[in-house]
């Protein structure tokens, strides 16, 4: 249950910046061609977040 109160704050944060949700996060990360090179472990953070089913 903590996880998916997590997720809905979360979502609800991505939300508030992108008026979209994690979907529209993780898009963003991927289009983010200089992500990997200022964020340490970018790729490793971007893979499992693919998966995500997005929050309804």
């Amino acid at each position: 249950m903590e996880f998916m109160n997590s997720y809905k704050r979360f979502d609800n944060l991505c939300r508030d910046m992108n008026r979209i949700g994690i979907t529209g996060y993780i898009e963003d990360m991927k289009i983010a061609a200089n992500g990997a090179y200022y964020v340490h472990g970018w790729k490793e953070e971007l893979s499992p977040t693919e998966t995500i089913p997005p929050y309804t």
